[in-house]
């Protein structure tokens, strides 16, 4: 095996291991590829799913921004590789949205971003122009986020 199959090896090794240690020097590793990375974006370890959040990879943020951990969306927020799509559907979840940039989400041509902001805002004048937005897909989204809080 020659030198890059030995430190692939190793890497694979690395992310493979209990530790959560080196599971996120695996996914901190400047040599670790795609498949490393895209294993280690579903670890069990919100540390390690972090890790990854740190990484250059716009399909990997777009995946870590439905992460369950509030702190490894924030590092994908945080990361300046952050698709711009996403970087405003995360922006969206955010409960103390300014009603100016909530109005301007709302507009958003991103059905993402749209569904995001009706599954989170709780501002009056919001939820009121929200039922009767001409986006029917907002609409539906927003009366869904209504019907699960019940």
């Amino acid at each position: 095996m020659h030198q890059d199959g030995r430190a692939a090896a190793s890497l694979w090794q690395l992310a493979r291991d209990r530790r959560v240690r080196s599971r996120v020097a695996a996914a901190r590793s400047p040599e670790a590829g795609r498949e490393i990375l895209e294993f280690l974006v579903t670890d069990g370890s919100a540390t390690v799913r972090r890790a990854v959040a740190a990484r250059d990879d716009p399909g990997l943020l777009r995946t870590l921004a439905g992460d369950p951990d509030l702190r490894t969306r924030q590092a994908v927020v945080e990361n300046p590789h952050c698709p711009p799509d996403v970087l405003r559907r995360l922006v969206a979840e955010y409960d103390g949205l300014e009603p100016e940039i909530a109005r301007l989400l709302m507009e958003d041509g991103a059905r993402e971003v749209k569904e995001s902001l009706a599954a989170h805002t709780a501002l009056p004048e919001l939820l009121a122009a929200m039922v009767t937005h001409p986006d029917l897909a907002f609409r539906v989204a927003r009366q869904a986020a209504e019907a699960l809080r019940r």
